[in-house]
This record gives C-alpha cells, structure tokens and sequence, in this order.
C-alpha cells in the first residue's frame, strides 16, 4: 500500500467560483470509485475533464512560475467514463456509456492481473454492445483501421474542435471550442491538432477500452489515449469530480 494520502481535494470545495471542484483517489479502480462516491465525487465525463481544465487556466502561470510546472490537472492524464468500442465490420466507435463501472464485476475479472497476464481487452455481449452503441458516434470506419495496433490515431486541428461532429459528440459543442482556445493560446509550442488514439483489430468480436484525456507538456498536447483499468494494485490516481 502506499504511503501517499488515499483521498486528496487538490481543488477543495474552500475556493470560490467553480463550477467543478476535483479530487484525487488512490486505491485500485473499483476501491477508487467508491472512495469518490463516498465523499460525493464521481469519475468526470470527457466533458467535465476538459470543462475542469478550461476552469482552472487563470491559476495556470500562478502555480507553474512557483513551481516550476504545470499543476496536475493539466500535467496529469483524466481518466474518463467515455469509451472506445470496436465493432468488427464497422470500425470505432465514441460512446458516453460507462461499460467498466457499469460493468465493474466483469472488468474485475477481466483486469484482475498485471498487463502481461490479462484474459485481454473487455470483450461486450449483444446487450453491452446495444446500449454502448445507443449513446455513441462513428470515429473512424472499418476499411481505414491500419493493420499496424500502436500507431492508430484520428487528429482534428484545435481551431475546428467544436465544428467537427465527433468531438463535439465526445466534448460538447461550447468546452470543444474553449478547450480548442485553452490549448491554442496556452500552450503554443505543443501539437496544432488533438490526436485520438485508438485501439485497432485485436479481435474478431466487439470489445471496449476507457478513454483518457492526456496530460500536456510544453512540447506535448494534450491527447485522448485508451485504458484499462487497474485492479491488482492501488497506486494508481483516479481523478474524481463534483458538480457545483
């Protein structure tokens, strides 16, 4: 078990004029959403993620001349409720339905071990994959998936964040422009474009992957990555939300 505090309010209900306050859960993914909950916060959507970072830029040059750099909510990677799904014939879709914690059992099995000793990624039933794909848009067709698993990415220009329909699915149409604006006037020197990295043919059958929104550096934008969840350890910071 770690030494570093299991629940930490690194943006406390204390400070005035948020929309968002942020807290951060050490213990493993199922113990960590329960921490949260328990304490009245809960795993941020895309929308929340992105919305809480658009919230935090005036304390941006505060803390990192202090520092040295950038506070961890920009630093840090989100981990979000979106997620992935690959459907064979079709390609990969976005969608807003929470398949591991709706699913929390399953993916317990499914994660229990270390990287190299999983079952592999979340495989959906018919019914996962009808209420997955109620709520989600097309990223990308089957016929344009490259063969190639580590090098698979979809990139949309900050400027055209908020016009292009998939991310104003995954962001919402008014935080896409101004986490489009955020990343254009604040961090210049990065990437002029998001880069949505996804999972590629792993199987011949529907299965999901989280969505994470990436930390950013001086030289590296933000970006939207895939994840598995972690339960054989509890090192690892899960980022909760509350809604003011």
């Amino acid at each position: 078990m770690t030494d570093e505090p299991r629940f930490i309010q690194d943006i406390p209900p204390v400070q005035i004029n948020r929309a968002l306050y942020s807290a951060i859960a050490r213990e493993r993914f199922d113990r960590a959403n329960e921490l949260l909950r328990a304490n009245g916060y809960h795993m941020p959507s895309l929308e929340e993620a992105a919305k809480l970072r658009v919230q935090e830029r005036p304390t941006l040059k505060t803390l990192e001349d202090e520092f040295g750099d950038l506070p961890p909510i920009f630093a840090g990677e989100i981990g979000t409720t979106m997620h992935f799904v690959y459907v064979p014939g079709d390609g990969v879709y976005l969608t807003k339905k929470s398949i591991f914690l709706d699913g929390i059992q399953k993916a317990s099995e499914v994660f229990a071990k270390p990287l190299i000793q999983q079952k592999g990624p979340y495989c959906l039933d018919e019914h996962e994959l009808d209420l997955a794909l109620a709520d989600s848009i097309l990223l990308i067709k089957a016929d344009e998936l490259s063969a190639e698993l580590n090098s698979q990415r979809v990139e949309i220009p900050w400027k055209h964040l908020h016009e292009d329909p998939r991310t104003i699915f995954a962001f919402g149409k008014e935080t896409a422009r101004n986490y489009g604006a955020l990343m254009i006037e604040e961090f210049p020197h990065s990437s002029d474009s998001l880069k949505i990295w996804y999972p590629g043919k792993e199987l011949s059958k529907p299965y999901a992957y989280g969505l994470s929104l990436g930390g950013i550096s001086d030289d590296d934008s933000s970006e939207l990555n895939y994840y598995i969840p972690f339960f054989h350890h509890d090192s690892v910071a899960i980022r909760g939300v509350k809604n003011i």
